[in-house]
This record gives structure tokens, sequence and C-alpha cells, in this order.
């Protein structure tokens, strides 16, 4: 549990100017008393008025002592003499002269160890130079010195803790300090950080306990309450954390609130308690209070927008959003949020139109490229456009290969293959160089792809077999073997090998439309046209939208069981979907031989037992 140190925000140098400057007019008429004055003027003499570097007497006590009463008591003295002793360690500071500031603030200490405050910067001092032997002494003289205070007690508790790891005396001190002080943050902190460390889970339960019962009214203290129990009862997973320990944790933000009255920044960080805990109900409602107490706050529209996004409010995010742009057009984030929605809800075109916005305002942001080429290459089906991006994205950001992959892609969804395998080359050796852990199994199967479709059988091969050597990722691999194993069912060639790929493929993805497919079309090849018609109407089944290679096998399997209207039935399906020559051929001889098409639902057959 992270806790503030007792010494932050006081080093031993900080600017007193101000300080010194009265110090400094004190110090004047100091020497000015001191001046011993100089003997009458004889008379004759033109004019009474001391010589050349002279100081003039202010007060001369040699006609008027001083009264009685305004005589500094002993107490009063040392204190006087630490004071002095203090201005001339902020004079030695202000010298730029630290080393002899501690040495005077140490017999400052001396003269007067009640000032707890100074204590306080001395042994942070020491701290810092490592000595905390002599930061423990003089916390211990302190505390004999002024034990009502509860500063060096909880000082002390912070050097056992985080120095001299001894968390039993820090919680001596802690419980100390907690009795002279029941109001104390530190105090819950030190200890409840105390008992953590010595592993005492109930009496960590306990401190909470009694942090919970305090009767504070100031809704900081209960802020820092609330984090403490944020820290130790739910820490950085609020979903694993159980109900009590979140009810708990709301209790005491919920009494922070009750006294932050129109304190905006505790009812922002309340708000952002419960939307970090997941709680987006109690939040959203807190950051609408906080703008309209402060509508100019410079964060919570963006953090009311995120919490409208995650709880899947997307008009709501978008108006906020769109507020934040209208107020300031520059604002990148809003630019990104509204195309991560926009994405969300399948509007590309406006998700390109606010990714390019943040390719404009920062042109040096890789993400964004890659998430415009992308849109273009996936569901906007404008390859081209992907292209011209992931171009310029090259030329801008040459030193990172991944975009030469990113343009490899989007090549081969264009068709131009062999400017894809060029760019696959160029993609493997810049990687080789700068970023090997790209040059994975999805790398080589992707061209694979691309090097089948070019119609490089033998160097599709080859990556494939590589990607399948590499590759243990289950998908990739299942997709490698099919699509190998599809290759060669197609081209009817190493039709053995080609089934157990294909298996191989499906004993990963039982249910895949794709690899039923390939199974189908590999019985079909190898003339048990009976079981590759069960395969083929399985896979039309299980494809996500209708494909026009699946009815294209459908058709051909009937046609070899001598069901021509179902054949028939199936080509015409598969044209509508995808127009092709060849089926178009098949189509037209069917019905120059007076074939009609069937209609209505089709019969599953039964699977035969395979041989």
């Amino acid at each position: 549990m992270h806790i503030v140190g007792f010494g932050e925000g006081c080093p031993l140098r900080r600017p007193v100017r101000g300080f010194v400057l009265g110090a400094l007019l004190a110090f004047s008429v100091a020497s000015a008393h001191a001046v011993a004055p100089k003997a009458p003027p004889a008379k004759g003499k033109e004019k009474d008025r001391p010589e050349p570097g002279e100081r003039a007497v202010v007060f001369d006590d040699r006609y008027r002592p001083p009264a009685k009463d305004l005589a500094l008591t002993p107490a009063n003295e040392k204190k006087a003499e630490a004071y002095a002793l203090f201005m001339k360690g902020v004079l030695a500071e202000e010298a730029g002269e630290p080393e002899k500031a501690l040495p005077l603030y140490v017999k400052a200490l001396a003269a007067d160890p009640t000032n707890v405050t100074l204590a306080l910067r001395v042994s942070s001092e020491y701290l810092r130079r490592g000595d905390s032997t002599e930061a423990v002494e003089l916390l211990r003289d302190t505390i004999k010195a002024a034990p009502k205070d509860p500063g060096a007690h909880l000082a002390l508790a912070y050097v056992f803790l985080k120095s001299l790891r001894k968390p039993d005396l820090a919680a001596k001190s802690a419980e100390t300090a907690l009795a002279l002080d029941g109001n104390n943050f530190l105090a819950y902190a030190y200890l409840a950080d105390a008992y953590s460390q010595l592993e005492q889970s109930a009496k960590v339960n306990a401190v909470l306990a009694r942090a919970a019962k305090s009767d504070s009214k100031d809704p900081k203290f209960w802020l820092r309450v609330g984090e403490m129990f944020r820290t130790i009862l739910i820490g950085e997973n609020a979903k694993k954390a159980s109900k009590e320990a979140i009810e708990r944790t709301n209790t005491i933000f919920n009494k922070a609130l009750a006294f932050a009255g129109n304190e905006v920044e505790t009812i922002h960080q309340i708000a952002n308690y419960f939307a970090a805990s997941g709680q987006l109900g109690q939040a959203i409602p807190l950051y609408l209070r906080v703008l309209s107490l402060s509508p100019e706050h410079p964060s919570i529209r963006e953090k009311l927008a995120y919490s409208y996004i995650q709880s899947d409010q997307r008009a709501k995010a978008v108006a906020e959003l769109e507020a934040i742009l209208k107020a300031d057009p520059a604002k990148v984030y809003a630019y990104e949020m509204l195309a991560q929605i926009y994405e969300q809800e399948k509007q590309y075109d406006r998700a390109v139109v606010n990714y390019e916005q943040v390719l404009l305002l920062t042109p040096n942001q890789p993400s964004a490229y890659q998430r415009v080429a992308e849109l273009f290459a996936g569901p906007l089906k404008r390859p081209d456009k992907a292209i011209d991006v992931l171009t310029e994205a090259r030329r801008r950001f040459s030193d990172l290969p991944g975009f030469a992959y990113l343009l490899a892609r989007a090549l081969t969804i264009a068709k131009r293959y062999e400017e894809a395998l060029a760019a696959y080359e160029q993609a493997s050796i810049e990687a080789a160089q700068v970023q090997d852990n790209l040059l994975n199994g999805g790398f080589y199967f992707d061209w694979g792809a691309a090097a089948e479709r070019a119609g490089r059988i033998e160097k599709a091969v080859e990556l494939f077999r590589r990607c399948l050597r590499m590759e243990d990722s289950p998908e990739v691999v299942a997709q490698a073997s099919n699509y190998l194993g599809y290759m060669w069912v197609d081209r009817n060639e190493n039709l053995e090998e080609a089934g157990e790929l294909i298996r191989r493929a499906l004993q990963i993805d039982p249910q895949n439309g794709a690899y039923l497919d390939s199974l189908g079309w590999y019985y079909y090849r190898t003339g048990k046209y009976d079981k590759a018609l069960v395969e083929l109407l399985r896979a039309a089944e299980a494809v996500r939208e209708p494909d026009a290679a699946v009815f294209d096998h459908l058709g051909d399997t009937y046609a070899k069981l001598k069901n021509e209207a179902q054949a028939l039935n199936y080509w015409q399906k598969a044209q509508e979907l995808e127009p092709d020559e060849k089926i178009a051929a098949k189509i037209k001889d069917a019905k120059a031989r007076g074939v009609v098409a069937a209609t209505g639902p089709v019969v599953m057959p039964t699977p035969k037992k395979e041989e």
C-alpha cells in the first residue's frame, strides 16, 4: 500500500524570500542597538553628526535602560537563539549552500527541541542522505520534548516502515499518534501498512473498522480513507472483489460525498472511484454534477463520455464528444473515441472520417494509419484506399516492418498478387532485422495464401508447411491445415495427405463451415458422393452467410448422384451470389437437356459409416 511520506513537501531547500526579508529588517534593528555610541561632541563644533563611516545611534541605553518587563525569560532566550540559528540556515539555503544549512538547523533544534515542524524537516533530510539512525534519534528527542504532538510519532512510524523495515515498531508509533489524534488519516494508513507487512490481516481489518467509525466531517479525510479501503479491499481489479468489499468501500466514499457540499474536486474524485470500480450508475450522476458546477472543467466531459461508452449509452457519449469538439476542435482523443463508437455501430464511413481527423492532427501516430487501412481493406471493401494509406505509412514509418506486412495483405485483397508477394518478401527482410517476432505462423499463412492465388503453388506449399512447423496457435494451425488440404483437393492432387490435413482442422474446430466444405469436396474427389453430400449440406448450414463455393460443390455432388433438379437448384444459387462462367455453362447445359430446378426443403441424407 503506497503511503505518502511525512517528509514529502518539505525539502531542505525551498524559497522563503519574504520570510528572509523580514528577518533581515529585524537584524538591521538589532545591529543598530548593538552599536556603541561615541562620546558627545566637544563644545565649539559647528555640527553634531557622525564622522564619515559611522552608524547613526538609534537607541543609547546609557541614558535610558530598557524596561525590566521587556527582558526575555531564559526559555524565550532559547527560542530566540533557535530562531536566529534557523534564519542563518535559511540564509545559507538562499545563498545556495544547503550543506551549511543542516548543522544550523540541528543547532536550532538543540536550542528549541519542541519545534516539531523543523524536526520533521531535518529528519527528512537525514533520510534523504540515507542516515536513518540520525533521523530516529532526532525524532525520539522531539517526542520527549513535545510528547503530545502526533507529527513526530507519525514521522517515526514512517521511518520504521519505509527505511528500517520494522513494522512492529512502526505499529507502536502509529498507535500512539492515533491516540493523540483520532482523525489523522496517516496514523490509520501507517498502522494498516504495518499490520499488512506483518501479515496480520485481522488487525488490518480492525484498523479499517476504526477508521470507518471516525467522527471527522472533513471530506478529504474520508476520501483518503476511502482510497485506503479501495487499495486494501478491492485492489486493482474490481471485478474480482467481493460484494462485501465493494459495499464497505462504497460506504466510505458516500461519507465523503455527504460532507463534500459543492467541492468540485472532491465530487470529481468520488466519481472517479465509482467509475474505476465499474459502478457507472453512481459515477455518471456525479460527473454530471461536476459538469453543472464547473462547465469548463478540463476532463469531465471526457470521463462522462467514456462512462457512457462503457455503459453502452453511445448516443449520449457522442453528444458529449461533439460538445468537446465544438469547444475545441483540436481534441484528438474525442475524434478517437467517436471513431471507436462508430465502428461499434458499424458506421464505418463515419469512423474513417474521425480517424482521418486524428491523422490530420497527429500525423505521426502509427495506430491511426493501421486502423484506417484496416477499415478500408475490410468492411468498406476499398482495398485501393487502404493501399494508399499504407504506402504513406511506409514512407513515414520506414522502421516499422508491420506496415509492409499490412500493405502485402491489402495488395492481396486487391488481387494484385505479384505486388503482394514482393511486399511479403520485403516485410520478411525488414522484420528479420528489427522485429523478428512478426515472422510467426500467421505471417507465413498469409504469404502462402497470396502465393496460391498468384498461382505459385510450390511456393505456397513451402510457406504453409513452414507455418505448420512453427505455429502453436490452434486457430492458425487449423486454417493452414485446411487451406493446404483444400488446395490439393481442388487440384485433385496429393489427396491422402490432403484428407489428413482437413480432418486435423476439423478436430480443432468441428463446426467450421469452410472446413466441412473441404471435407465434403475431399469425399467428392475420392468418389464417395454420399458422404460428400452429407458434409456439404452440413457446411451449407454452418457457414455464417450463403457461400457460392459450397453451393457449387453441392450442385456437382447432386449431379454425380443423378439428382439433376437439385444440382441445377444449387448451381443457380451459386450463380446468384457470384457469377462465374463455369457455373453458367453447367446451368446452360442442364436447361438444354430440359432439367427443371428443384424447389422445397432438402432432406438431409443419412451418413454411411466410413469404411
